[in-house]
């Protein structure tokens, strides 16, 4: 149904706005022009919700990141004082550093500075590494001075012993170099025998016929100290030579006859 201009009567077509000869607004204009607005609004406030929605968002996101990196960065730090504490293979020096790089990450995104306990934890354990690192060269460097020192001892010992091993009877101080040669060349328990040192042989030297017992035989461990007391047991083949180191009697020998004990003799290996 058409209908006429107010202004100039024209006819109007269904659902215009305005008057296409004089442009005078219809009746329709203005209900048109609130829904408009209505829209307008909705669309306003609906854009300033999404916009509240994705900065709290973009808020928690960063903060989330901010507890990573310092997360990260405590544990940088952490890892890097016990690589140091304990002086052990680059394990947590490896995640103190590791800890370090994800820390800086995060602070690039964040746009902000690398936590101070990132760097430190850094620091330390580029320390830590050179400190494991000048130890294990100094202990590889000192157990080949040791080897070597042990080697010359045992060498000397054996010339020192060789024109006295095949007699019939065993002095005190054949018995005491091979005490001490043995312990250099075969070790005893766990420890290497260029690891000992500081041997002592102020034992009673017991005889029997074909075997021999020292005891009181001392000597330590290089790395701790470990005072270690053993008696020696000899046997006579082609020549004497030590058949075992033991920290009670040599059980199972014949009945010894005692020999009497000479003053102390004391290895000048390393004391």
């Amino acid at each position: 149904m058409s209908t006429k201009c107010a202004q100039c009567g024209a006819g109007l077509a269904p659902g215009a706005l305005v008057c296409p000869y004089c442009q005078v607004p219809t009746p329709g204009a203005a209900a048109h022009e609130a829904e408009e607005r209505r829209r307008a609004e909705w669309h306003q406030a609906h854009a300033a919700q999404a916009a509240a929605y994705s900065a709290q968002a973009s808020h928690l996101e960063r903060g989330a990141k901010i507890a990573r990196m310092e997360s990260a960065a405590t544990t940088s730090l952490a890892m890097g004082i016990v690589s140091v504490v304990i002086c052990c293979p680059p394990v947590f020096q490896a995640i103190s550093v590791a800890m370090y790089f994800r820390a800086r990450a995060l602070a690039r995104e964040l746009a902000t500075s690398v936590p101070a306990r990132a760097t430190a934890g850094l620091a330390t354990s580029i320390l830590s590494i050179a400190m494991f690192t000048a130890f294990m060269a100094w202990a590889m460097i000192r157990d080949s001075q040791l080897r070597s020192e042990a080697d010359a001892r045992a060498t000397l010992l054996e010339r020192q012993t060789s024109g006295m091993v095949t007699a019939p009877a065993l002095d005190h101080a054949t018995a005491c170099g091979l005490a001490e040669m043995y312990v250099l060349r075969n070790g005893y328990k766990a420890e290497q025998g260029h690891r000992h040192e500081a041997f002592q042989c102020a034992g009673r030297l017991e005889q029997a016929e074909g075997t021999a017992s020292l005891d009181d035989f001392q000597f330590q461990v290089e790395s701790n100290h470990t005072q270690r007391k053993v008696t020696v047991c000899f046997r006579r083949g082609e020549r004497w030579y030590v058949q075992d180191l033991r920290e009670g009697s040599c059980a199972g020998e014949r009945t010894p006859t005692p020999t009497a004990a000479p003053p102390t003799t004391r290895s000048t290996r390393r004391n």
